[in-house]
């Protein structure tokens, strides 16, 4: 069963010992740090996150901004994961022609931009 402080002891540690990209620490390694599975630890970062919380990270792991660059650099790469998702799903629906929407919704996508 889940500590309901985890989340809480989680945000100390990366505000003591994890702030700026330099000292980011990849789910794994936190895992192993508060004995908890890295899916875990993911979704405290994400309840943290929208909790206000200026985690950031990026494929090296996670920390906590020290600058707005930081944040601004982080939801830029989560944009840019959630696009790929998005492409990904498509793609895979065209080739398996299952959704004739797909080519149109793909277009649009790529077209799409999103600046900072």
């Amino acid at each position: 069963m889940k500590d309901p402080n985890m989340g809480d002891t989680l945000l100390d540690t990366l505000q003591s010992y994890f702030v700026g990209r330099e000292n980011q620490i990849k789910s794994v390694d936190l895992g192993i740090i508060f004995g908890l599975d890295s899916k875990l630890i993911q979704e405290l970062i994400h309840t943290l996150r929208h909790e206000g919380y200026p985690i950031c990270g990026d494929h090296d792991g996670y920390f906590y901004a020290s600058c707005d660059a930081d944040i601004e650099d982080t939801a830029k790469w989560l944009l840019t994961m959630g696009w790929r998702i998005q492409e990904t799903a498509c793609a895979m629906l065209i080739a398996a022609n299952l959704d004739h929407n797909a080519p149109y919704a793909l277009a649009i996508m790529k077209e799409a931009t999103i600046t900072l």
